[in-house]
């Protein structure tokens, strides 16, 4: 399933939703506050759907793995949003942060024979796939000390909660 589909669909489950409210007669804010957001996704599904496409004749156009401009981009996205709250002139600040992404992403763009690199994810444990470890007999130990203290906590709990509900 290409993104383009997935943004496309939650756009039409989110307009579905809008529908459903305006038939239970919800006030027509509520109504507008959501499909607002509902069109906005159906609209970017759209403009995701026809902006991947290379125009005939030429190689598509390719962006680093790894983009400051995108984040640049969420950063004007979040300072907009707070601006609305907090005061407009966040909404300036979002716009110098709009601009530098645009200024960023045009010399982001990769020259036709290059590949991306992969990009990896540290996380804090590796695992070396390969057959599961058996436990030895401390640790079944262990595990059955700690499923039956837990258990029986779980009893005295509810055996408290009924005696609770006698007259």
């Amino acid at each position: 399933m290409r993104a383009w589909q997935v943004v496309l669909g939650w756009g039409v489950v989110n307009a579905a939703l809008v529908g459903l409210l305006w038939t239970f007669e919800e006030h027509p804010l509520v109504v507008a506050l959501y499909a607002g957001p509902a069109l906005a996704t159906v609209l970017a599904a759209i403009l995701v759907r026809h902006t991947r496409r290379a125009p005939a004749g030429e190689e598509p156009q390719r962006l680093a793995t790894t983009s400051a401009s995108a984040l640049l981009a969420a950063l004007a996205v979040v300072l907009a949003a707070l601006g609305l709250v907090y005061g407009y002139w966040l909404i300036v600040l979002a716009a110098v942060a709009l601009v530098a992404a645009f200024a960023r992403a045009r010399r982001e763009r990769l020259p036709p024979g290059v590949e991306t690199a992969p990009t990896r994810v540290p996380t804090l444990h590796t695992t070396v796939p390969g057959p599961a470890r058996e436990l030895d007999g401390v640790a079944k130990g262990v595990r059955a000390a700690a499923v039956a203290a837990i258990g029986l906590r779980g009893l005295s709990a509810v055996r408290r909660l009924l005696r609770s509900r006698k007259p």
